[in-house]
């Protein structure tokens, strides 16, 4: 049931249990659906890279949201890179 509500408004994972919003697949289209799910997602899947960068691409305000742990990883990196460059017409670093 949940799956189709968060396929609908993936903001609905803030009602998930805890279950859900540790299910990769299910976080994964919930982001995809909504970019700022990904505030809902359980603490291990902020983690994960494809996660944080499909939030990225679907919500570019969530860059501040994605932890400082995974900032550093190269896709990210570049995401966040990307995202300043196009609002500022340069990098930042």
């Amino acid at each position: 049931m949940y799956e189709r509500l968060l396929k609908k408004n993936g903001l609905n994972l803030r009602y998930a249990s805890i279950d859900l919003q540790n299910n990769y697949d299910i976080v994964l289209d919930a982001v995809k659906q909504n970019g700022m799910a990904y505030n809902f997602a359980s603490n291990e899947l902020k983690l994960n890279e494809e996660i944080a960068l499909e939030a990225i691409r679907r919500n570019r305000n969530i860059i501040s949201n994605v932890p400082s742990e995974i900032t550093s990883n190269k896709s990210i990196s570049e995401a966040i890179d990307m995202f300043h460059y196009k609002i500022h017409g340069r990098t930042f670093r």
